[in-house]
């Protein structure tokens, strides 16, 4: 059971006061862009996959969203992103240990797509084969 006596309220209220304002609660705290848009290869929607954003910049910190339906959302900082995508096509014969092959353009694994994110928007993928 915790008991608070008159003594402990100083010292309760200013440690409370460190923790709120070192949380980032404050409307000066980082800024934050809400991004969506859509990720096909060759036109096709991506049905199952992952997006991510790594960092170019130090101080900054990675991101991700699942790819569901061609379509994906995602809160991050603002500045440069590498972009990663995965993505397979849902295979119902596949036994629970198996894990379908992932369907990316071999070209993105090896040279990954760069975005700079000042403002929240919309950042379309489409991937090619060719």
């Amino acid at each position: 059971m915790l008991r608070l006596t008159l003594a402990g309220l100083p010292l309760t209220l200013t440690a409370l006061c460190f923790v709120t304002l070192g949380s980032g609660c404050s409307d000066s705290g980082p800024r934050s862009c809400r991004i969506s848009g859509e990720v096909t290869i060759d036109g096709v929607p991506v049905q199952e996959g992952a997006i991510s954003f790594d960092i170019v910049d130090l101080g900054d910190v990675p991101s991700g969203a699942m790819i569901i339906n061609g379509r994906y959302e995602a809160q991050l900082a603002p500045g440069r992103k590498i972009v990663r995508i995965s993505a397979s096509n849902p295979d119902p014969s596949l036994g629970p240990d198996e894990v379908a092959p992932d369907i990316v353009p071999e070209k993105y694994k090896n040279e990954p797509l760069e975005i700079d994110v000042q403002t929240s928007g919309t950042h379309h993928f489409h991937l090619t084969s060719d």
